[in-house]
């Protein structure tokens, strides 16, 4: 049996852990620029806010009805999240972390046992982190994701093991949320009139396998209790990636080769955490694609490496070196895109004999392993280089980060 775990609200709910005047309330959790709306608590979606909503049109409703706003605080809910994770990592059974606030859990137990287990994870993690969760239980992992669906609206927790139950849920979950079924592939379904996951189950494998793909013939077994999907929980990543769209148009080397240097710390100490070393990165620029007054401009390019290294210092060189390579003068960038990939375990690593670097990898290793650490247990911002030391200020609406650094922890009166 699968069980997926799924935090309800995650964004919302983690604010509301630290400040309870939150709670009870419409709240809703901003994109990074605060553009639209990324997350909502259930108050807020009682008041039909969409997510994606832009902020500026959807202002004056936040206003009537006083929904209060926060800026994404990616810090503090991938804290909580590696908390919650290591919670039900406890209990030793094979695991998959899907998204930062969803996580299957695969059980060979008998279901009144799965079924105590669920009531003791959404127990320990509400008590010890205070986020409430919801817990699908099925055979496959795509049933497992619909329960979960399901249980949002039934006490936190439903199963989908018995096939009487199986098939009339079925009839009542629409296509369009099928987990893995795209919007390209909804419309074939459409076409045909299949309007519901029991239609789908229903389909010729023939058909779907033509149509759809492999991919889709996996996901109609999986809707009738064969399982296709298995248990990907150690599945290496094939590329790592920074994204970040302006608040305002740039159009100053130097700021776009500061903001790409802090994106090579970021993204450096990501690689060692797996730990990979990158063989090849990928800058990426774009102007404003809305933008009446000049044509649209987008520029990606590769840069591959003599070896493959998660050595900060050796990434800037080259991610900078990359970035000279493809910025224009005269244009505004709206858009900056870094990406490490081709990644490879450190000692899979075929060494280059034109490889010059000063610092020996012994050493580089030990360097980036103490700060690291450091930045680990006094902050991310302890140390950071020289050269990417202009930090932004924080969105005005951004809460603080209450479990990772010393200087923002709560206070007691």
């Amino acid at each position: 049996m699968y069980l997926l775990i799924d935090c309800d609200n995650f964004f919302a709910s983690v604010e509301q852990i630290f400040n309870p005047s939150l709670r009870n309330r419409p709240l809703v959790i901003l994109s990074g620029n605060d553009g639209c709306v990324v997350a909502r608590s259930k108050e807020a979606k009682a008041l039909k806010i969409p997510m994606g909503a832009p902020y500026f049109q959807y202002k004056n409703l936040f206003l009537i009805h006083n929904v209060h706003t926060l800026s994404t605080n990616h810090t503090l809910y991938s804290d909580i999240s590696r908390r919650i994770i290591s919670i039900i990592q406890e209990f030793s059974f094979p695991t998959e972390v899907y998204s930062i606030d969803e996580m299957f859990l695969r059980v060979n137990k008998d279901l009144p046992f799965i079924l105590d287990l669920a009531h003791m994870i959404r127990s320990r993690v509400k008590k010890w982190i205070g986020i409430t969760l919801s817990i699908g239980i099925a055979p496959t992992k795509t049933l497992a994701k619909m329960a979960s669906k399901i249980a949002k609206t039934n006490n936190g927790m439903f199963s989908l093991t018995s096939k009487e139950t199986r098939n009339d849920q079925l009839k009542l979950f629409p296509i369009e949320d099928v987990w893995g079924v795209g919007s390209a592939a909804q419309k074939k379904l459409k076409a045909r009139f299949i309007y519901t996951a029991y239609d789908f189950s229903m389909c010729s494998e023939e058909w779907i396998r033509k149509e759809l793909t492999i991919q889709g013939l996996r996901i109609a077994k999986e809707l009738r209790g064969t399982e296709a999907i298995t248990l990907q929980s150690h599945l290496p990543k094939k590329s790592i990636s920074i994204s970040r769209t302006f608040p305002r148009e740039i159009n100053s080397f130097s700021e776009l080769r500061l903001k790409l240097i802090q994106f090579c710390e970021k993204l450096a100490c990501s690689l060692r955490k797996i730990p990979r070393d990158t063989e090849l990165l990928i800058v990426s620029l774009s102007t404003n694609r809305f933008s009446k007054e000049i044509p649209f401009h987008q520029k990606s390019q590769p840069n591959a490496l003599n070896e493959a290294t998660s050595f900060t210092p050796t990434l800037i060189k080259h991610a900078v070196h990359t970035l000279k390579s493809i910025y224009l003068d005269g244009y505004s960038y709206k858009k900056l895109s870094l990406t490490f990939t081709n990644l490879v375990e450190p000692s899979a690593q075929q060494t280059n004999f034109l490889h010059n670097d000063k610092i020996p990898k012994s050493s580089q290793k030990a360097l980036m392993k103490t700060l690291d650490h450091i930045n680990l247990k006094y902050g991310s911002d302890s140390i950071s280089y020289a050269q990417s030391r202009k930090k932004e200020k924080s969105p005005a609406l951004r809460s603080q980060e209450y479990t990772t650094r010393w200087d923002q922890l709560l206070s007691a009166q």
